[in-house]
């Protein structure tokens, strides 16, 4: 699920200094009401299917909103970041794993296939993505003997916003918009409208290229690769070099790459020499 869960382990343990036993976490907001970034693009290609169907032609309002959300999502910007700085390809592929994979895929969404497009992508965070959270959300907090309870993935609010149509959750530029007007009086609007919100962001980057950069080195470089019927080592080697170096950001590829590694070194070892 990703290196957030350093700092949620973190935030359990303030939780169990503080004397508090059970804690109500927010896991599924915002996979049910719209709450990730990519929702603003996604907002935008049901905005534009629907503009030629007259039973759900999208208020107008929306559609004037249309920059902003390409703006809030960063389109233009990630594109031209993008085009400009490539990232190196460090896995091994070849046709018959890719085919099976999109075959896979394309049979395991097969029964959503005619879902829009805000719905598709809503029902793959909540069906794949959002077990990772919880798996961590329980693992961290019985880490640190308190229990974490999700109040928003109660079947019955689950169900009342599958049936929600999406221009409810992204509206007048605003992520989450019906569940924070639902609740409007109730929670203090500095909380409703901030706009500073983040996940559990983790320097990783800078881990990489500064205090674990030569157990990183050693891991990936300087040892055998366990890993390396699916990794280019060389690649891998030259992306920890740059990384290092400063001459380019492979944080998050790094961070793949250890973790398969280090799976990969469990696994021969029966788990015994993995520290």
């Amino acid at each position: 699920a990703g290196p957030g869960a350093f700092p949620q382990l973190y935030v359990c343990q303030l939780v169990k200094n503080c004397g508090v036993k059970v804690v109500l976490g927010g896991q599924g907001g915002d996979e049910l009401f719209g709450g990730y970034p990519p929702y603003y693009a996604l907002a935008i290609k049901n905005i534009l299917k629907h503009i030629s169907t007259p039973e759900m032609f999208p208020p107008f309002s929306e559609i004037c909103r249309l920059p902003l959300y390409g703006h809030r999502y960063g389109i233009f910007q990630r594109f031209f970041k993008r085009s400009r700085n490539k990232a190196p390809s460090l896995f091994v592929y070849n046709q018959n794993d890719i085919d099976a994979i999109n075959r896979t895929r394309s049979e395991s969404l097969a029964h959503i296939s005619d879902l829009d497009p805000y719905e598709f992508q809503a029902y793959q965070h909540i069906k794949y993505y959002l077990p990772t959270l919880l798996h961590v959300e329980d693992r961290t907090s019985m880490a640190c003997s308190i229990e974490s309870r999700v109040p928003l993935l109660d079947y019955r609010l689950v169900e009342l916003a599958a049936k929600m149509p999406s221009w409810m959750k992204v509206r007048k530029g605003t992520l989450k918009y019906i569940l924070r007007e639902a609740m409007r009086g109730k929670v203090p609007d500095e909380i409703l409208d901030r706009r500073d919100k983040k996940g559990f962001p983790t320097p990783i980057s800078q881990w990489f290229s500064g205090d674990i950069s030569g157990w990183v080195r050693k891991t990936l470089v300087q040892e055998e690769l366990m890993s390396s019927e699916f990794v280019n080592p060389s690649a891998v080697a030259a992306a920890v070099e740059d990384h290092i170096a400063g001459r380019a950001d492979n944080g998050h590829l790094i961070w793949s790459v250890l973790n398969l590694e280090l799976w990969m070194r469990g696994i021969k070892s029966g788990w015994r020499d993995v520290q």
